[in-house]
């Protein structure tokens, strides 16, 4: 089997996934480990026989993981990111730079009591920050060794942290920094409602106007004989009219009354 597999590097690898997803979506007491199961899985194989850990097919597969990897981070985290920055969150930014700067002291101080390679060493700063592309800057800047062990071992670790500290502060165990405390929740979405407003009433002003009349009012189509267009400020509602108006009830109930 091991032959095979190592003649069959792609099969190799969608097993590992297969079998890594497989023990990654098992929850225990509602916790999984998820993606990175197949870390360990992959740790699994890899002691069956050198030469699995070895295939130099796979490195394509390593470079395109971390593209998709860094992509869909990037969309997932990216608006909330920015929207963060615009919002002025320096003061958060220059925290996560302290942790980082903390955790890599932490981790030169650990790794030199214990005798770690520069490979080990750069394995477990990347595992413990759960930060992927930092594997692969190690893995291409390191000349001996494989920070994959490291990583794969400190991952796992650093995750649980965060769920435990988590968990901390939301039972009020822990209290955030008023630095990094996070923003008040937004107030309660008002009911909307979607009615389709059939115009009586003659000599109305624009759609613009009307909005600063009613407000809270919004206007999505207007039907005018047999054509219907988007709803613009400029448009001048006349008798007979089908207007789409949204918003809260009493206010679209209060605009029917008066115009149709």
């Amino acid at each position: 089997m091991v032959d095979f597999l190592v003649d069959e590097p792609v099969l190799l690898l969608f097993l590992v996934v297969g079998i890594g997803a497989g023990l990654g979506a098992i929850r225990v007491r509602g916790i999984a480990i998820g993606p990175a199961a197949a870390l360990f899985v992959g740790l699994a194989f890899g002691a069956l026989d050198d030469r699995l850990s070895e295939l130099g097919a796979l490195s394509i597969f390593r470079e395109l993981g971390l593209v998709l990897f860094t992509y869909t981070i990037g969309l997932a985290s990216g608006p909330t990111f920015f929207a963060a920055v615009r919002r002025g969150a320096a003061s958060t930014l220059a925290a996560v730079v302290g942790l980082v700067a903390v955790l890599g002291g932490v981790t030169a101080v650990t790794a030199s009591a214990f005798g770690f390679t520069a490979a080990e060493r750069a394995g477990l700063f990347a595992g413990s920050t759960t930060n992927t592309p930092a594997l692969q800057a190690a893995a291409e800047a390191v000349t001996e060794g494989d920070p994959v062990v490291a990583y794969s071992l400190a991952y796992p670790v650093a995750v649980a942290a965060m769920l435990v500290v988590l968990t901390l502060f939301l039972d009020r165990r822990l209290t955030l920094p008023a630095a990094i405390d996070p923003p008040p929740p937004p107030p309660r979405v008002e009911r909307l409602v979607n009615w389709t407003v059939t115009i009586r009433t003659p000599g109305l002003p624009s759609l613009g106007e009307l909005r600063e009349r009613y407000p809270g009012l919004g206007f999505s189509r207007i039907g005018h004989g047999d054509a219907v267009s988007v709803a613009t400020n400029a448009h001048l509602p006349e008798p007979g009219d089908h207007l789409v108006v949204v918003g809260p009830p009493e206010v679209v109930a209060r605009f029917c009354d008066s115009v149709g």
